[in-house]
């Protein structure tokens, strides 16, 4: 059977790609401008997919498990094929869509089993076996999704996909296998694996990035500078300022430091940006240190301890003047802090303020300590850190010194 569907799906695709073009029809909530409208109109013009009766497409919708059996054999002039019951117990002969699920199954396009689960949504790894199996897709793909490893199930239905440029990831790096699809998601892959056409020129996103001396550290900041970060890390959403920038080392030393600092207001704010050949290390006076290994690799993880002395003020009110009034500083233990430190992305894009940034280097830091959390930092090649942000963070009084 396997045999005969790759026959039928090589001369089925070779009609459809040959046929004129035509148009398609017209989806109120799908203009000109959309960013999928070239595949929607695609599919919808090959009656592979089909709008609501109110003239809309729904492109946000979720499509399920039996929307796409059904959306599958239509692209594949399967509809006449005759059916052999898959047994499943959730879709009966008697389900609207039982003939279309039954011929996908028997096409070996979706799996066998007790249950086809006809109205959950597909996720982006069902998916991927769908159009892999479905369209005979081979070939390899020398590239890594961060959340996609070898010994996953899903891993060679994935790779396939990529490897045909049906699918490029995240920019993080990642795959999301889990993640479910929306009506225009979907017809975005299906338009692909119909028509190479209409597939991305291969887009290789790097895993692995910069070293010692390449941008991390940024080299080009003359004094006086005038910088500020934007940090959401502590309590509420400030910035960091510094007028200053020193720097010691060299390339040919094999270490290179950067030093900011703010004369005018808070002596002890600073940040410190070091390296030397292995490693790069992000000294904020707000967050524990950012530690990743040369070169910067997606995926990379780096760990520490150190030993905290933790206080607590009771009924502390700050002046905003460096003082506390009327507080009692109370030692309450010594204790060791757990540091990881993952590079999420080398080509990351954040919107920072008011202005979006691309090709960033994502680095999450997670502590057990409760009052920061989990930070994310974003750092720009040449331009250093453009801000960090706090997932968990506390108003505990309880505020950690080294």
């Amino acid at each position: 059977m396997k045999k005969i569907v790759t026959f039928i799906s090589a001369l089925i695709l070779s009609l459809i790609l040959a046929l004129p073009t035509v148009n398609a029809a017209s989806y109120s909530d799908i203009p000109s401008t959309h960013a999928y409208q070239k595949e929607i109109s695609y599919l919808s013009s090959l009656n592979i997919i089909n709008g609501y009766s109110d003239s809309t497409f729904k492109p946000s919708n979720l499509v399920t498990n039996r929307q796409a059996a059904v959306m599958l054999v239509r692209a594949l002039k399967l509809e006449n094929e005759d059916t052999v019951n898959p047994g499943f117990k959730d879709v009966p002969t008697t389900d609207s869509s039982y003939k279309e699920i039954a011929i996908a199954t028997a096409n070996g396009i979706f799996p066998k089993g007790t249950k086809f689960s006809p109205n959950s949504p597909i996720t982006r790894e069902g998916m991927a076996r769908a159009l892999a199996n479905a369209f005979n897709l081979t070939g390899t793909y020398s590239g890594t999704f961060s959340d996609v490893s070898k010994d996953y199930w899903g891993y060679e239905y994935i790779v396939k996909l990529a490897a045909n440029n049906i699918t490029t990831g995240y920019d993080d790096g990642s795959f999301k296998p889990k993640n479910t699809l929306t009506r225009a998601h979907f017809s975005v892959f299906l338009a692909r694996s119909i028509n190479p056409e209409m597939r991305p020129t291969a887009v290789n996103k790097p895993q692995v990035g910069i070293g010692f001396y390449q941008g991390l550290v940024p080299k080009n900041y003359k004094n006086p500078v005038d910088l500020s970060y934007f940090n959401t890390s502590t309590e509420g959403y400030s910035g960091d300022y510094f007028n200053k920038a020193s720097y010691t080392g060299s390339k040919t030393s094999g270490t290179y430091s950067l030093h900011l600092t703010d004369e005018n207001e808070y002596a002890d704010s600073n940040h410190t940006y070091s390296e030397d050949k292995t490693q790069f290390t992000f000294d904020s006076h707000w967050t524990p240190k950012v530690t990743v290994k040369y070169p910067v690799t997606v995926g990379d993880k780096t760990s520490s301890r150190h030993l905290y002395k933790e206080y607590t003020y009771n009924e502390a009110i700050y002046d905003g003047n460096g003082e506390w009034i009327d507080s009692k500083e109370i030692l309450m233990k010594e204790r060791e802090e757990t540091i990881t430190n993952k590079v999420i992305s080398i080509n990351g894009t954040k919107d920072i303020g008011d202005k979006e940034f691309h090709n960033l280097i994502v680095i999450e830091q997670t502590t057990n300590d409760p009052f920061f959390g989990v930070v994310t930092y974003y750092f720009s090649k040449n331009e250093g850190l453009m801000g960090y942000f706090g997932k968990s963070m506390t108003s505990s009084k309880e505020f950690p010194y080294e």
